[in-house]
């Protein structure tokens, strides 16, 4: 049965093969105006990050990549950014993100003109990862919130 009245997909999410593919045939008539939040949380998902943000087709207005994520996997993350024109809210706090994950995502977010609210708190964000969302903050007009609570920041970052 063809689901008509769908706004937003807000949920905890555990992305398997299986699942994914559920979603995007659940959601691929209204995919063009459709507003979705992902949480996406370790443990179930078998169908890589890289894959499942590259495919999707809906408008994804929020991610939340709670316990996902270490600087290998935000890679697939920033290549997504750099394509995408809808995403306004990314949390990708309590994960493995260093110095240079974070670094690769302030690169791609200096010209990123969606996104508006930022969490990388509870990282292993260092001085140079600070470093680099300070660079970022300089060219970036539309981000509003960061928050890099609870990482590694010193008094030289």
């Amino acid at each position: 049965k063809e689901n008509t009245t769908l706004q937003q997909v807000h949920d905890n999410i555990f992305i398997g093969n299986k699942v994914a593919t559920s979603l995007e045939e659940m959601l691929d008539d209204r995919a063009s105006h459709l507003d979705v939040c992902l949480k996406l949380q370790r443990g179930r998902r078998t169908t890589p990050l890289s894959e499942i943000l590259k495919e999707s087709t809906f408008n994804l207005l929020q991610l939340d990549l709670l316990h996902n994520l270490n600087d290998g996997e935000v890679t697939a993350l920033a290549e997504m950014l750099k394509e995408n024109s809808t995403l306004q809210q990314l949390d990708v706090s309590h994960n493995s993100i260093g110095n240079e994950g974070v670094t690769t995502l302030a690169e791609i977010l200096k010209e990123n003109t969606t996104l508006q609210q930022l969490n990388v708190g509870f990282n292993s964000i260092g001085n140079g990862g600070a470093t680099a969302l300070a660079e970022m903050l300089k060219e970036n007009r539309t981000l509003q919130q960061l928050s890099v609570s609870d990482n590694s920041i010193g008094d030289g970052g």
